[in-house]
């Protein structure tokens, strides 16, 4: 394993024309320290942490700005990383969430996607949230989450968008995509991201699709979901300190691509 220290940010002007001021600094900062961060590459979801940061801080840059530099470790072939138990893990997301939930990238700030979107969360009885992201977006990325009970990903699922809104969510769904495929500028990404837990312990569990049709939703709605429910309870094992899972779902079959320890190190699982 490999260790490093750089500066991660900066109140500088970004490639975005966006500014992080010192106090958005300050708040990354206090978020590292606290949890472990997963290093990915232009975060894409699809690919496994490639390291972790875990520690930062702030300081004066030559020129005046200031930056975040932080402490990480990359992950190399062969490493065996004892779990961590210091009382740091992951991000998680949807732990309170009782209604289902929406998240968009920047690439869906223009006015027709935020008449689709805020229609979408009017369905689902929550408010959108964008995630910002500091990257080149090569992919748009679109999140529906919610929070379940082992075993209980597809009843409850279907259970919260109900019959006479099903169409409806499919059809808004299918249109937010298509207009991102259409432009060809960006991969468009579904994600389902569920929070599962049971008898305490809990992880959450994603499945992506790309540029999914509208078959390809209604195939998940109809198969992918359960079939989601029976891989997540092979799993459900607090002692090897999974968090997360990732799966992809294409050709009306989920596949397992890994999981993620709760100190932030992959785990490649394997389907029994």
């Amino acid at each position: 394993m490999k260790h490093f220290k750089g500066i991660i940010a900066t109140s500088h002007v970004d490639r975005h024309n966006e500014v992080m001021p010192v106090e958005t600094l300050e708040a990354m900062v206090e978020q590292v320290n606290k949890q472990y961060i997963p290093m990915g590459i232009e975060h894409d979801p699809r690919i496994p942490p490639l390291g972790r940061l875990v520690s930062a801080r702030v300081l004066q840059l030559e020129d005046g700005e200031y930056g975040v530099e932080g402490i990480g470790e990359i992950f190399e072939p062969g490493d065996i990383i004892e779990l961590q138990n210091d009382g740091r893990e992951i991000i998680l997301h949807g732990k309170v969430k009782e209604n289902l939930y929406l998240r968009y990238d920047r690439n869906y700030r223009d006015r027709e996607d935020q008449v689709i979107i805020n229609e979408l969360s009017n369905l689902f009885g929550s408010e959108p949230k964008e995630e910002i992201k500091k990257s080149l977006d090569p992919i748009s990325i679109l999140t529906i989450g919610g929070a379940f009970v082992l075993g209980g990903i597809a009843n409850g699922f279907l259970g919260k968008i109900g019959s006479d809104a099903y169409d409806s969510v499919k059809a808004k769904i299918t249109k937010l995509l298509q207009k991102k495929a259409k432009k060809k500028e960006h991969e468009p990404l579904l994600i389902f991201s569920f929070w599962v837990s049971a008898d305490g312990y809990h992880l959450e569990v994603e499945a992506i699709l790309t540029n999914p049709t509208s078959e390809d939703i209604d195939s998940f709605f109809k198969s992918g979901l359960n079939q989601l429910d029976s891989l997540v309870s092979l799993y459900f094992d607090k002692k090897i300190g999974l968090r997360r899972i990732i799966t992809k779902y294409e050709n009306k079959e989920l596949n397992l691509l890994f999981g993620v320890r709760k100190d932030a190190v992959p785990m490649f699982l394997k389907k029994d």
